[in-house]
């Protein structure tokens, strides 16, 4: 099982902040990211700032946990089909974009997708990028797999066809080809936007998505996930149990309930009250704190579980 750690290497003041990934004893890579922090202000067992009420150090708690999550992800996708090694982590933290000439736009979707992404820099989030990336790997693998590339102009039914059982040969969900061929049509149009040809057929592609069970956890599981003995369970288990719990009874997403902390509570006519910014929708939101997060905070001496990856 992939595990993702950030830390220090050095006491020299600033020291640049790493990222490790492991998998059993076949890959351990690592590399530097972007950060850098005063030594005496990070905590090593927490992999992360020891206070986050520095707007800066919360901040960057928030990238590096994403950061995190988005490295796993990448990972799981890349693992079978690229060579994992130092230069492919450094790759991922810092994304070459292929810096194309005024009146140069790509036909191709593999070179097209750094187009995209340079064209429209200034919008997209670190998560946008990363997940185009993905996508564009995938491209470039199946480019390989057909021995001929992805022209722009010839995106049509036959495409989608031939892509559909590219996708199914790699095992993808038939939601994640759903997924990937609108946001390949959302690149293709914007390609004609800028005057490059596409094909009649392309408004019309179509993929329906498949229905998905409704996974749900009922008070009863809830309850008997609580009661597992503290000593049956590793710190880490204990840790990443506290999570779910906290995140069943908040009901945020995931990249919100991970950046939780002592601070953003306040305490207003005798009541607990959350309040944060949603990453996603940049909403401020404000909710009771229940019972059952103020039992976990209690446990841990009013501190959320340390930060892990999703």
């Amino acid at each position: 099982m992939a595990r993702i750690k950030v830390l220090l290497k050095s006491k020299n003041n600033p020291s640049p902040i790493y990222i490790r990934l492991t998998d059993g004893r076949q890959i351990d890579v690592m590399a530097k990211t972007k950060y850098n922090i005063n030594p005496d202000d990070w905590s090593p067992a927490k992999e992360q700032p020891k206070s986050l009420n520095d707007i800066h150090y919360r901040n960057m708690n928030s990238d590096l946990v994403e950061l995190k999550s988005t490295l796993l992800k990448y990972y799981n996708d890349s693992k079978d089909n690229l060579l994992i090694n130092t230069q492919w982590l450094k790759d991922f933290l810092n994304p070459k974009i292929t810096v194309v000439q005024e009146n140069t736009i790509p036909n191709t979707l593999v070179e097209y997708i750094d187009y995209y992404i340079e064209y429209r820099k200034h919008e997209l989030n670190y998560t946008s990028v990363q997940k185009f990336k993905v996508i564009q790997s995938k491209m470039k693998r199946f480019q390989e797999y057909r021995k001929k590339p992805i022209f722009i102009a010839e995106i049509n039914d036959r495409f989608k066809n031939e892509f559909v059982s590219y996708y199914k040969s790699q095992s993808y969900a038939q939601n994640t080809m759903q997924r990937e061929l609108v946001m390949i049509k959302t690149f293709c149009k914007h390609a004609r936007f800028l005057g490059l040809e596409t094909h009649n057929q392309l408004d019309s592609l179509r993929l329906d998505r498949a229905k998905v069970e409704k996974i749900y956890l009922t008070f009863e599981e809830l309850e008997k996930i609580e009661n597992i003995e503290k000593g049956k369970l590793t710190e880490s288990l204990e840790n990443a149990k506290d999570w779910l719990i906290i995140s069943c009874y908040t009901g945020q997403r995931v990249s919100d309930f991970l950046r939780f902390t002592k601070e953003l509570i306040r305490i207003e006519n005798g009541k607990h009250l959350l309040e944060f910014t949603q990453k996603k929708t940049t909403k401020i939101m404000t909710i009771p704190v229940h019972k059952k997060v103020l039992e976990i905070l209690e446990k841990r001496n009013g501190e959320f579980p340390y930060s892990i990856s999703d």
